[in-house]
C-alpha cells in the first residue's frame, strides 16, 4: 500500500508540476497574443497605416486587372518579331542572289578582260 501511495503522490506531483509549466506557456502565449493584437489594432486606427493599405491593395489590383493587356502586347510583340524575322530572312536570301548575281557579273568581267589581253597578246 505503502508503494501506491508513492507512486500516487509522484503522479500527482509531476501533473502539478506539468501543469504549472502549462499554465506558463499558457500566459506567454497569452502575453504574445495580446501584443499582437494591440499592435494590429493600433495598424487599423491608424489611418495613414490604413490608407498605405488601401494604396497598396489597389495597386495590386490594378496589377492584376492588367495582366491581360500584357499578355496581349506581348503577342502583339511576339507577332512583330516573327514578322521581321521573315522579313530579315527575304532580304538575307535576296542579298545573296544579289551577291551570286555580282560575283557572276565580275567574273564574267574579268574573263572578258582576259580574253582581251589574250587577243592583244597574240595579236602582237
Amino acid at each position: 500500500m505503502a508503494d501506491a501511495s508513492v507512486l500516487t503522490n509522484m503522479t500527482h506531483d509531476a501533473y502539478k508540476t506539468h501543469t504549472e509549466s502549462l499554465s506558463e506557456r499558457l500566459a506567454e502565449l497569452k502575453e504574445a497574443q495580446d501584443a499582437v493584437l494591440s499592435k494590429l489594432q493600433k495598424q487599423i486606427d491608424n489611418p495613414t497605416a490604413q490608407q498605405d493599405m488601401n494604396a497598396k491593395l489597389e495597386r495590386l489590383d490594378k496589377l492584376f486587372r492588367s495582366i491581360p493587356e500584357y499578355r496581349q502586347r506581348a503577342q502583339g510583340c511576339k507577332t512583330a518579331i516573327l514578322d521581321i524575322d521573315s522579313r530579315m530572312k527575304a532580304v538575307l536570301q535576296k542579298t545573296a542572289v544579289l551577291r551570286e548575281k555580282k560575283e557572276k557579273q565580275i567574273v564574267a568581267a574579268h574573263q572578258k578582260r582576259e580574253k582581251e589581253r589574250e587577243r592583244l597578246t597574240s595579236g602582237n
